[in-house]
């Protein structure tokens, strides 16, 4: 089925804003992400209200997970299918007096969406986690501070609004039909797989690189263990895949000026994310501490 864009009258002056309410009402009616939100709402408020005993104390952790798979996830695929439905009528799309960098932008901007749903559930979620009984932030983290809490919850909001960012980069440089597929499963392996433990300096970066990073903390009355790394400058390591995600998506079809303007762009934004990353794996605690009664 062929997509065709329609802008409205005034599109002229404001394009870049009009052909993002668009996509974002595309984006409101795609079953792919209708089906994400409505089973992520409803995970969310049976954890929290329906349940007549809700764990609180693994509520927040069980947020985190679940707001990375819907709505990261789910962010992901839906915009990789967006994104590639103006593939078949580019005739109509270039018709539009907007070049594919300004169109490009609005599909970015419609990945502000389920960021903003994140950070309504996450407020949401973390209000009926203090205030219930199950002993506060600390109480579910163990070993660590609300600080690291706040920023471990910080990435997952990040990881809402990346997905959907590297959905519409895929879907501008890799044509391939099955190109969504294998990027979401192997987003999904990378992210497990930054559960493991700890131990060195390669576990930690490949811990600390991930998308979405898994966090590990626990205690016993012997001891207390936490993966190794900080979750503070893991904050704009993450904002950073962020933004190369859009200057990847936005180089696609660029010339001239823009084009080098935004080459530029990446190479800082490449250089500063190695810069945090590194900050991340050789700052904060070690990955395990423990202590006898």
């Amino acid at each position: 089925m062929n997509a065709v864009v329609v802008v409205p009258p005034g599109a002229a002056t404001r394009p870049v804003l009009s052909i993002t309410r668009l996509e974002t009402a595309r984006l409101l009616r795609h079953p792919v992400f209708v089906i994400a939100v409505l089973a992520y709402a409803w995970y969310v408020v049976k954890g929290a209200v329906l349940d007549p005993a809700p764990d609180l104390r693994n509520m927040s952790e069980d947020w985190s997970v679940l707001t990375a798979f819907f709505l990261g996830l789910g962010g992901f695929v839906t915009m990789h299918r967006i994104t590639r439905s103006t593939g078949p009528s580019s005739e109509v799309v270039r018709s539009v007096p907007v070049d594919e960098p300004r169109r490009t932008l609005a599909l970015c901007l419609t990945c502000l969406v389920p960021c903003a749903l994140a950070v309504v559930s996450g407020l949401f979620t973390w209000a009926m986690w203090t205030v219930g009984p199950g002993g506060g932030p600390e109480a579910e983290y163990a070993v660590l501070t609300r600080g690291e809490i706040w920023a471990f919850h910080v990435t997952t909001v990040l990881a809402t609004l990346g997905g959907p960012l590297l959905g519409v980069a895929v879907g501008r440089w890799w044509r391939w039909p099955m190109a969504g597929g294998v990027v979401a499963v192997a987003l999904v392996a990378w992210s497990v797989s930054t559960g493991a433990f700890t131990r060195g300096f390669g576990t930690t970066l490949h811990h600390m690189a991930g998308p979405y990073g898994v966090t590990i903390t626990g205690e016993s009355s012997v001891q207390a263990f936490r993966q190794a790394g900080s979750w503070y400058w893991h904050v704009p390591y993450i904002a950073a895949l962020c933004v190369l995600a859009a200057l990847a998506a936005l180089l696609h079809g660029a010339t001239g000026r823009t084009r080098r303007r935004l080459l530029r762009a990446g190479g800082a934004t490449v250089g500063l994310a190695l810069v945090f990353l590194l900050l991340s794996v050789l700052t904060g605690p070690e990955g395990v501490l423990v202590w006898h009664a």
